[in-house]
């Protein structure tokens, strides 16, 4: 009997966790005069935010497609973003540092253009690497959003049936702790939390094959990066 009821504190806790997340948690905003990268940043700090908005993760990430969606659809522009190349690093990464993830929505058409070393947020949704000089839109944000934010899915008694990079293996008292801990590596797109030895393994991306059953396991799935095209965008092309 005790067992059920703290299996039931679990569900409904992770549950808070899951649905209590909500858009204003990430200090995004949208800007509506056309301008170059460089420009855009500028306007970005005179607002008293950090620059372009870094999206690091499917849950800023869907937050971002949902407010920019008058600039993408309504006005058919592309919304400049805080990601760019770093020389330092060899790389394309976001402003705080984070390096994109392989599961990101990349459109991979200018990969390799030296001249193209900005991150635009295509009407498609798609992530491009763009010159930074035409006039486009902007997402403003600050770099630093408040930890724990994440959105998914709980199940008991199932884990992942595929082979599955894991990030680490720790021993934390609480599911709700592992899943909390999985929204804080922007890497991690799923949890499997061992109920008897109270471990908590944080899993990369992976492909699921479905699940198999395991009644010590409570599995939490991140919800993954959702690039949905409109209809307009279809009809009218794939542009910028």
């Amino acid at each position: 009997m005790e067992f059920q009821s703290r299996c039931a504190m679990y569900i409904i806790a992770a549950a808070i966790v899951s649905e209590c997340i909500s858009g204003v948690m990430f200090q995004f905003h949208p800007l509506d005069v056309p301008a170059n990268w460089t420009n855009q940043e500028s306007i970005c700090k005179g607002l008293g935010y950090e620059g372009l908005a870094v999206i690091i993760d499917p849950e800023a990430y869907n937050y971002a497609m949902k407010i920019t969606e008058h600039s993408r659809i309504t006005l058919a522009m592309g919304v400049y973003l805080g990601g760019r190349y770093r020389p330092e690093l060899d790389l394309f990464a976001w402003d705080d540092g984070t390096i994109i993830t392989p599961d990101a929505p990349l459109d991979t058409a200018n990969m390799g253009d030296p001249t193209s070393r900005f991150y635009l947020m295509k009407r498609s949704g798609l992530l491009v690497q763009s010159t930074g000089q035409d006039l486009k839109l902007g997402l403003c944000g600050n770099h630093k959003n408040p930890p724990g934010e994440s959105r998914g899915t709980t199940t008991r008694g199932q884990m992942v049936a595929t082979v599955k990079p894991i990030l680490s293996v720790s021993q934390l008292p609480t599911y709700v702790e592992c899943v909390l801990t999985c929204s804080l590596d922007h890497e991690c797109r799923a949890v499997e939390y061992d109920l008897d030895l109270l471990s908590c393994s944080l899993i990369g991306q992976y492909t699921s094959t479905g699940v198999t059953p395991n009644p010590r396991i409570f599995t939490y799935v991140r919800e993954v990066f959702s690039v949905q095209v409109d209809t307009a965008v279809k009809k009218k092309g794939k542009g910028h």
